[in-house]
């Protein structure tokens, strides 16, 4: 059996942890973490579901073209029509932000809950967990949702970390403190 938190071997009966001083409560035999494409598909399956809110969300914040305007503008010395280079990347970031806001409660919601994850998660068998095997609370549910965005910023790379760190941890699990493990059976 190995600590959750730091890999190290531990005893027959452990309760904590030799090396970092962690329970050893909610690790055992047989502990996994869920990779980078179990967790994927996770994901791609949240999507599907939240879609109708995602597209009505997107009408209900409309973007305003003369946002483009007024950007465009402040660039125009660069030369060129940056109007029409800019318009569809701006649209691309105006439905990304309101997608990320939107979908802010469902994620902090179900990952805090009895459920540890969401829909997704839960159909995939995987949760959401502490360092310590536990469920996370709110607070931790919160900071887990806005590392999101720092794992978005650096052009997905802090999502793709789930594949080769040792924990698979992305990069915002790496900030909040958290784990994705693939459920237990119920006994």
């Amino acid at each position: 059996m190995n600590c959750i938190r730091c890999g190290a071997a531990l005893g027959q009966g452990a309760a904590y942890c030799h090396r970092c001083g962690s329970s050893v409560k909610g690790t055992g035999p047989g502990q996994r973490y869920a990779g980078f494409w179990l967790r994927t598909g996770a994901f791609a399956l949240d999507a599907v579901i939240l879609s109708p809110v995602l597209i009505g969300a997107v009408y209900l914040f409309p973007f305003d073209p003369s946002d483009a305007q007024m950007i465009t503008t402040a660039v125009q010395g660069f030369g060129g029509n940056v109007r029409d280079v800019m318009l569809p990347w701006m649209y691309t970031a105006h439905a990304t932000e309101v997608a990320y806001f939107t979908l802010a409660p469902y994620f902090i919601f179900c990952e805090s809950s009895p459920l540890q994850g969401t829909i997704g998660k839960y159909l995939f068998k995987i949760q959401v967990t502490d360092l310590d095997g536990r469920r996370i609370r709110t607070g931790t549910a919160v900071k887990r949702y806005l590392g999101r965005f720092l794992s978005m910023l650096s052009w997905m790379f802090g999502f793709v970390m789930a594949g080769f760190t040792r924990r698979k941890q992305c990069l915002h699990d790496m900030i909040a403190g958290t784990l994705v493990v693939r459920r237990k059976p119920a006994r």
